[in-house]
């Protein structure tokens, strides 16, 4: 596995309990795959475990690990999927690129990019 680049994060309130390295929304709870945007777009990848009410901090850039919900491969875009896990994209539904290959349940490097979606 290669080291992360970790540069910025921020500080958010969950919303709901949330595990660490998910991908979390603006809002402190899980951001949807597509759709709706604004509050609900991915934010970052949680460093830490939070407590629904609790403060924890969401990294934004650049790479980060996330878990994985589906087999990922190097280069491939990625979404948020069921409960903040990574799952495959496209390039007009994604919040970032896998720069490592992951099987499903493992932690992949992924460099965090704005959510985007139709």
């Amino acid at each position: 596995m290669r080291q992360f680049d970790k540069t910025h994060a921020i500080t958010l309130v969950a919303a709901v309990a949330l595990e660490q390295y998910r991908f979390v929304s603006y809002a402190g709870g899980v951001p949807v795959a597509s759709g709706a945007g604004g509050a609900t777009d991915v934010a970052g990848v949680t460093e830490f475990a939070a407590a629904a009410g609790e403060a924890v901090s969401a990294v934004t850039g650049y790479s980060y690990l996330v878990e994985t919900g589906a087999g990922i491969t190097a280069g491939q875009f990625v979404k948020p999927g069921a409960n903040g896990v990574a799952v495959v994209g496209s390039i007009t539904d994604n919040c970032g690129r896998a720069l490592t290959t992951a099987a499903s349940g493992a932690l992949c490097e992924v460099k965090l990019q704005n959510h985007v979606h139709p």
